[in-house]
């Protein structure tokens, strides 16, 4: 008898926790989660055109530096081109996060990302096949430094 009570307790009590997991906030159980389709062409535009070109944590405090790539408009060259705008988000070791826009770029690269005198430093090239175009973007302590990289 005091085995059967027992059973019942632990069994009330196991199934009392896995419906505490199961109502966890961001744990939803696998038949709880339903998704929504997104309507917002613009939304739906920038969701398919991102593509993160790099990453790295770098420099003094740690600086994670990312270089986002997304879809940006025509190029109006005798290709079938679209430019792509820039962006570089930075978080400083968690206090601050900050982004940045770079103007529309025909086809770039990420060289790479690195530390010069305890900056983060992103070297990029753009541009025609032919005529490639390279910049050195340093982040500074309150905004970034856009330039020329063509002698590195």
């Amino acid at each position: 008898m005091i085995r059967c009570i027992l059973l019942a307790v632990l069994l009330s009590h196991a199934s009392h926790a896995a419906l505490a997991q199961s109502n966890t906030k961001g744990v939803p159980s696998p038949s709880a989660i339903h998704p929504i389709a997104l309507r917002d062409s613009a939304r739906i535009r920038l969701f398919n055109s991102i593509a993160v070109l790099g990453e790295q944590s770098v420099g003094k405090g740690r600086a994670h530096v990312r270089v986002i790539e997304s879809w940006g408009g025509p190029a109006e060259l005798a290709c079938d081109c679209l430019l792509s705008r820039l962006y570089i988000s930075v978080n400083l070791d968690g206090d601050e996060l900050r982004a940045y826009q770079l103007p529309e770029l025909l086809d770039p690269t990420l060289i790479s990302i690195g530390a010069e005198k305890e900056n983060p430093v992103v070297y990029l090239e753009y541009g025609l096949k032919t005529a490639r175009r390279q910049i050195r973007v340093e982040i500074l302590p309150d905004s970034i430094r856009v330039t020329n990289a063509t002698h590195r």
